[in-house]
């Protein structure tokens, strides 16, 4: 158990809530049905990984794409489901990339969102806090999020978009080797919210 307990540690320890996240004005809540993805410029992870027992676990840079759709909201609460898409790793080199089916659980007050994540099968787990913030009239989350699936971690701070008809997320995701949207999300089933 001190692995297992190292690698949460690790994993928690790179995720700290952040003061105040610049906003000209906080937005609203995420809309039934509506579709999320990282934005290219916060692509960037850090995966935390053990390769063998008693051993210092290892720390690398990945690329982490974060697919979040919402199918469910009502009075600042929602429910959805997330994939995660990560490349790069060292960790498992020969099934790259890798993809995490997530479900999605949380809450919105004031523009402040926090969410966990529980993972279909129940050996993947994170949480992560944010605010919705508006620039130039469109919504952002900005997020910070762990996730922990034994033996690795893995956390990430983003600004996420919604994908909207006719954009380019549509044609090609940031950091989804070359997939829409709609096939990042069909690597997961339909049900795991």
């Amino acid at each position: 158990m001190r692995i297992r307990d190292a690698v949460l540690a690790a994993g928690l320890g790179f995720v700290a809530l952040t003061g105040a996240l610049s906003s000209e004005a906080a937005a609203g809540e995420p809309a039934r049905g509506s579709v999320w993805y990282v934005q290219a410029s916060s692509l960037a992870a850090l995966n935390s990984y053990i390769e063998r027992e008693n051993t210092a676990p290892k720390v690398e840079r990945v690329s982490l794409q974060t697919v979040l759709e919402i199918t469910h909201n009502d009075n600042g609460n929602f429910v959805g489901r997330a994939v995660q898409y990560m490349r790069g790793s060292k960790q498992y080199p020969q099934a790259q990339p890798q993809t995490y089916c997530l479900r999605v659980i949380g809450s919105v007050s004031k523009g402040i969102v926090q969410f966990g994540l529980v993972g279909l099968a129940m050996t993947n787990r994170g949480d992560g806090h944010g605010v919705f913030t508006k620039r130039n009239g469109r919504d952002f989350l900005e997020v910070q999020f762990s996730r922990i699936s034994f033996p690795n971690a893995v956390a990430q701070k983003a600004v996420m978009a919604e994908c909207k008809p006719g954009e380019g997320c549509n044609t090609s995701v940031p950091g989804g080797g070359g997939k829409t949207i709609q096939e990042i999300l069909a690597l997961c089933p339909a049900n795991a919210s």
